[in-house]
């Protein structure tokens, strides 16, 4: 067989292998199969053909907590055969992160330099090198990391304490040898007593009877076995060992000792190049900054209206987040190749409830050769007490250690004592209470009924009390006007939740895209909604405290309108005054405080007009979140059809209502004058409106 054919054997041998790992990795991890497949994708030169490789492969991995990423890479490296070949650092540590780092690198130099490994930077966030405020952060901590991420290539700095007790030693060896001292196989065999008194060597002598000082000669090395350590910490490229050190030096004379010394200083101050450009390695972390629900720890959120959302996170928001962090020259080091983990969907967390409670049915059949069974009602019953759909599968794990494994030891105990003749144990849920039935020939024959703290559960219970009330008519001021105003349709309005930061809130798909002078109004109205409607429903003397995020939200929106985006009579960035905002204006004299609190008023007189017109519909989506816990989108509609007012129900059924400006650029188009070049001229110089039917849009003339 030829060179060229066992390296084609090696290299399809590899590519199978990979095909392996893709295949076996989507069946251990659940809503990221097009991640695994580009991650493998990204690999396979790096994998197949590392020798043509000069500078690490990078690649980014960005998602919630929770959703796979350390874990998923960890698994790769072991079905790739790089489980020894892979350093993990976690950035977040508390430990000396620098030292750590520094440290594991340095001993890649020992062991792998200039081979192919696996680097995994991990919560890497936390290796920030921008605060808060945009301010560089004088820290050479993780240096070594961007360094390393540049070219694979670092320099590993000099020991000089070492180097220096070595320089010592030689220079005192060297002074010994001039008084007659002799070494034979790094033995001193001449005026041994000069060397034991000159090295001052104490536990080599002591004194007689008569005072006169006797000698110790026995294996009297020239070198302490104490300095070898030492010695092998500067010659780790020349020895495997501090034995191989000793073995090399009790062959040495005198002068050939002074020799090896003086070249093991010269090693010591010699540059070592940590080489790690034959690396793959992955940056892996959360940026909360493009992963805006990441703080949303709500678990009343549907868990697919947060996937959704995750869906639509790209590079240039990633690359945005970034820049929060780290500096620009920093983002570029972290190369162009990023994967984004979605959060997991509703289906995506049965799924892995179905993969764990599997694994649990394997182990106590493969143990006690009985089979375990679990009911779709205990399944559902760990998703509604475990999914946080932004904790990713933390929750969700601890959740089915607390209601199931939790519970083996008593399924143990009782196949073994009461029901030995047990061939199957299914768990079922009811009413708050785990059912465990023991079964023979498909008939049960035992059943155990389990109590469980259910803290979800206790959270969302329909209350009906004074508090769902007030949450009930705060959320339908919400709903109501975001209805009315904004021409959508809430997906849900809660008025009893288990978030512990809220009575209830209310959930819109719908992301607007932009604002225009004229949504400003009605946006704020929105906001203060809650407050509103209870002022209507209640009285005035009646309204109760809680709306106070609803009137930060409104009078943070309405000073950004009117102090950064121009919609005010001010043209302008204003800023209070200090040395960090010479480039913005100073409210001064401006009057913008009473300008933002008059637009706030005006949203309020307009959200109090608008829900006193739809007192019908507001009453009633208060009466039914005043009886239940929810009030979902259908049901929104059909009170909306039924009870709305001066609602215009196209405009809130089309969610699509999207041509505005579009239409308004068709009026304007329609009104000038039709070239001779088939195009329409704009006001913009040097800009044309493609009329082509098959295309739309701006295009800049080529000249």
């Amino acid at each position: 067989m030829t060179q060229q054919t066992e390296k084609s054997k090696a290299i399809l041998s590899k590519k199978e292998t990979l095909e392996k790992a893709a295949i076996q990795m989507k069946k251990e991890f659940v809503g990221i199969d097009s991640i695994i497949d580009n991650v493998i994708s990204s690999i396979s030169s790096w994998y197949l053909f590392p020798e043509i490789q000069t500078k690490p492969v990078i690649i980014n991995l960005w998602g919630l907590t929770g959703v796979g990423k350390s874990s998923m890479i960890k698994r790769l490296a072991e079905l790739i055969d790089f489980n020894n070949k892979y350093y993990r650092f976690d950035l977040g540590s508390k430990r000396d992160k620098f030292w750590e780092v520094k440290g594991m690198l340095e001993d890649i130099y020992q062991r792998e330099n200039g081979y192919p490994i696996i680097l995994g930077f991990d919560e890497f966030q936390h290796a920030k090198t921008i605060d808060e405020d945009q301010k560089e952060i004088i820290s050479t901590e993780h240096r070594i990391i961007w360094d390393v991420l540049d070219s694979g290539k670092f320099s590993i700095s000099k020991n000089f304490t070492v180097i220096d007790r070595i320089h010592a030693l030689r220079e005192k060896l060297k002074y010994v040898l001039l008084t007659g001292v002799k070494v034979e196989n790094g033995l001193v065999t001449k005026a041994r007593e000069r060397f034991i008194d000159l090295l001052d060597i104490r536990w080599r002598w002591h004194r007689d009877k008569d005072n006169m000082k006797v000698y110790d000669f026995d294996d009297l090395l020239f070198v302490d076995p104490d300095q070898y350590s030492y010695i092998f910490e500067l010659t780790e490229t020349l020895f495997k060992s501090e034995y191989e050190v000793r073995d090399y030096m009790v062959k040495l004379s005198g002068d050939e000792t002074i020799d090896f010394l003086s070249e093991v200083i010269t090693i010591g101050l010699t540059p070592k190049t940590v080489d790690c450009s034959k690396a793959l390695i992955f940056v892996m972390g959360n940026i909360d900054e493009a992963f805006w629900m990441s703080n949303d720890f709500n678990p009343d959120v549907n868990a697919d209206e947060f996937h959704e959302q995750s869906l639509k996170i790209n590079i240039p928001d990633i690359k945005r987040a970034l820049r929060r962090r780290f500096r620009n020259e920093q983002i570029a080091r972290l190369g162009n190749i990023h994967f984004i983990y979605p959060s997991f969907s509703e289906k995506s967390f049965f799924s892995l409830i179905e993969i764990e409670l599997n694994k649990l049915s394997k182990e106590y059949k493969t143990n006690f050769g009985i089979d375990v069974t679990f009911s779709d009602e205990v399944k559902k019953l760990i998703y509604k007490e475990g999914v946080f759909p932004t904790q990713g599968t933390r929750p969700l794990f601890t959740t089915i250690n607390y209601l199931i494994c939790s519970k083996i030891g008593i399924v143990y105990y009782e196949t073994q004592v009461n029901v030995p003749e047990t061939e199957c144990v299914e768990f079922s849920a009811v009413d708050g209470h785990l059912l465990i039935n023991f079964k023979k020939d498909s008939k049960t024959i035992q059943i155990i009924k389990e109590k469980v703290e259910l803290s979800l559960d206790k959270l969302r219970k329909n209350r009906k009390d004074d508090l769902q009330a007030i949450t009930a008519v705060h959320e339908a001021g919400h709903a109501v006007l975001a209805i009315a105003l904004l021409n959508t349709l809430p997906e849900y309005a809660y008025s009893v939740t288990a978030d512990s930061e809220s009575q209830g809130f209310v959930y819109t798909k719908r992301k607007l895209r932009y604002t225009s002078k004229k949504d400003i109004k009605n946006r704020i109205a929105v906001q203060l909604g809650g407050l509103v409607a209870e002022k209507i429903i209640f009285g005035e003397e009646n309204i109760t405290t809680g709306a106070e995020s609803d009137i930060f939200n409104a009078t943070s929106f309405a000073a950004e309108m009117i102090k950064s985006s121009g919609m005010g009579s001010v043209l302008g960035a204003v800023s209070v005054k200090s040395v960090n905002t010479n480039n913005y204006l100073h409210d001064d004299s401006l009057n913008l405080n009473t300008e933002i609190l008059g637009i706030i008023n005006e949203a309020k007189a307009l959200a109090e007009k608008t829900l006193n017109e739809e007192i019908m519909l507001l009453t009633k989506i208060s009466e039914h979140l005043a009886n239940n816990p929810i009030i979902k989108k259908e049901q929104l509609k059909a009170l909306m059809l039924e009870f709305g007012s001066k609602i215009d129900r196209n405009k809130v059924l089309n969610e699509k209502n999207d041509e505005f400006y579009r239409s308004l650029l068709k009026k304007r188009k329609d009104s000038l004058v039709k070239g001779d070049s088939g195009q329409i001229e704009l006001l913009l110089p040097g800009y044309t409106l493609n009329q082509d039917k098959t295309t739309t849009g701006f295009s800049e003339p080529s000249n």
